[in-house]
């Protein structure tokens, strides 16, 4: 049987993870809201609460989780989860990679 106090430890640290995880995206869909209609000061505090989320997401190697966000229906979701992918993964993320790569083709 697990030590209670390591279980609360434990309770404690997911309910952060997942915390971080909600704030994310809270956070990006509000930035690319702030960003559409100009509304700087609100885009700056989303930007500030997405980063501090993604590196406490980092630091708890919890950072794929954000994965299931994918699917969001929100384009600020989506977008902010490539950029951190790429900075703190170095990966692309394949699923949009034909996607991007008819955009690249049509810009040519």
């Amino acid at each position: 049987m697990l030590n209670p106090r390591i279980k609360e430890i434990w309770m404690e640290s997911l309910k952060k993870i997942e915390t971080a995880y909600r704030k994310f995206e809270e956070a990006a869909i509000k930035h690319a809201e702030a960003t559409e209609t100009g509304n700087y000061t609100q885009a700056n505090k989303s930007y500030q609460v997405i980063a501090k989320s993604a590196r406490y997401l980092k630091e708890t190697n919890s950072i794929k989780q954000l994965s299931k966000l994918l699917d969001s229906e929100s384009v600020g979701v989506r977008i902010w989860l490539q950029h951190i992918f790429c900075l703190f993964l170095n990966v692309m993320l394949c699923k949009y990679c034909k996607v991007l790569q008819v955009v690249i083709i049509f810009i040519r």
